[in-house]
């Protein structure tokens, strides 16, 4: 699993990609829109940023997009 954790209107906007596999090696990936743990467990690590992301909606392409400002 890897995405993003960012905020749009003052709520959290999660974005999460994952990659699962069965018993038979076959595998699936998209975006996680839900997620139930059965068995075993899920480990999940946070990188803290300095600042906070902030998501907003771009009316050209019609999805949230993150707000990144200059780098340096």
């Amino acid at each position: 699993m890897t995405g993003s954790l960012a905020w749009k209107d003052g709520n959290r906007c999660p974005h999460l990609h994952a990659t699962a596999g069965n018993a038979s090696f076959a595998v699936v990936g998209g975006h996680l829109l839900a997620l139930e743990v059965g068995r075993g467990s899920l480990e999940l690590y946070v990188t803290i940023l300095p600042n906070r992301l902030e998501r907003a909606t771009e009316a050209s392409i019609g999805t949230n997009v993150l707000q990144l400002g200059p780098v340096g």
